[in-house]
């Protein structure tokens, strides 16, 4: 199904894993084909390695998905039928962080998200929310999508933020645990292939208790650092930062708060070359200035108010280009450039799911056309 209402497509898949893997790939076919483009250009004119042979070396994360998700590479192999594009391909486009974050593709390496959890004490309504803004390429807007997913087993539905022809990137589920992602960086001394991100990312999104999303980050052997924040509907939030050869930290929320950039907060990893830096030092000021945004939620009457006041804390443009809201930087080349590309607020008390399909100084956060909890949304 499309919804006309927003510029990012929604669309809708249920089934087993290739049967709804073929719906995804014919539904967001355009969207696939849009990403795998987009990718062709940017890797190869940022490295000098041509496609096909990025393509190629795909296979190496072949083993490594399987061995911890053998449900979603068979569903990616749907995807790719589905859309008509090798299974490879698709592949790619699922490790482009782990190719991104190779030396040789530094250039690409741009600015990332800043996620957040509001907890009942310090929402106006006295809701849970958990979102993020989505900071990305802004080459890479046409291959976005919002999925649903609904599976013939006992797995939740899940709702996604998506580049096309991924299987996992943010969103929540039925169960009512949300999960946003941050990058953190590179491999800190990690040797060989791991888990491509969006596969750890959806089995997380298909856990039916918190229990089980927190042990299938600590269980997947992954490749390059990430922050997972996840959030319950019965008022629970934590942020596990994941370093690959190192260890897994965690941060519990502030005063009912809780923001992670793409900065290590909770230890300081030592296993790469040279001193700790962020790989976006902006992170060091989008994560308070996020903070202090969202405290306004606390003092919200009603909860239209309530999403007022988490929205313009994702609005924030102080520092811009490299702002909350993430700008356009001019001075970049057209191909390197990178901007808030959608910003998600999650009601896990309703299951509302809202999203700004842009920038969220211009696009307003709209509600999609599912809930979490249910069908349709009310």
């Amino acid at each position: 199904m499309t919804e006309q209402e927003f510029s990012i497509p929604t669309i809708d898949i249920s089934g087993g894993p290739r049967e709804r893997g073929r719906q995804y790939g014919e539904l967001a076919s355009a969207q696939i084909d849009a990403s795998i483009e987009f990718y062709r250009r940017a890797f190869e004119s940022s490295s000098g390695v041509a496609w096909e042979q990025i393509v190629a070396s795909a296979e190496s994360w072949v083993a490594p998905a399987e061995a911890y998700a053998a449900d979603l590479v068979e569903e990616l192999r749907g995807i790719a039928e589905g859309a008509g594009r090798e299974f490879l391909e698709l592949m790619a486009i699922n490790a482009r962080g782990e190719i991104i974050y190779d030396r040789s593709f530094s250039e690409l390496v741009a600015g990332e998200c800043t996620t957040y959890a509001v907890l009942p004490e310090a929402a106006g309504d006295g809701h849970m929310y958990a979102g993020q803004n989505w900071d990305y390429l802004c080459g890479a807007v046409d291959s976005l999508i919002m999925l649903r997913v609904r599976s013939d087993d006992d797995t939740p539905d899940i709702i996604m933020q998506i580049e096309a022809g991924q299987v996992g990137r943010h969103g929540a589920n039925s169960a009512g645990i949300a999960m946003q992602v941050n990058g953190l960086g590179g491999r800190y001394g990690f040797q060989g292939f791991g888990v491509p991100q969006p596969f750890v990312r959806r089995k997380v999104l298909q856990s039916r208790t918190l229990h089980d999303a927190m042990e299938r980050v600590f269980q997947a052997p992954q490749q390059i650092g990430a922050n997972y924040l996840l959030a319950t509907r019965e008022g629970f939030a934590i942020s596990l930062e994941t370093t690959p050869a190192e260890r897994t930290a965690w941060i519990y929320p502030s005063d009912g708060l809780l923001v992670h950039g793409n900065h290590h907060e909770a230890y300081v990893p030592t296993g790469q070359a040279g001193p700790y830096t962020p790989m976006a030092v902006d992170s060091l000021y989008r994560v308070p200035l996020v903070t202090q945004g969202l405290r306004a939620a606390r003092g919200a009457a009603d909860t239209e108010g309530t999403r007022a006041a988490i929205g313009r804390a994702l609005q924030n443009v102080d520092f811009a280009p490299n702002s909350v809201c993430a700008l356009p930087d001019p001075s970049l080349p057209g191909d390197k450039q990178w901007q808030t590309v959608a910003a998600a607020m999650v009601d896990l008390t309703t299951g509302d799911y809202l999203l700004a399909d842009g920038l969220p100084n211009e696009r307003s956060f709209k509600r999609l056309p599912w809930n979490l909890y249910g069908g349709a949304a009310a």
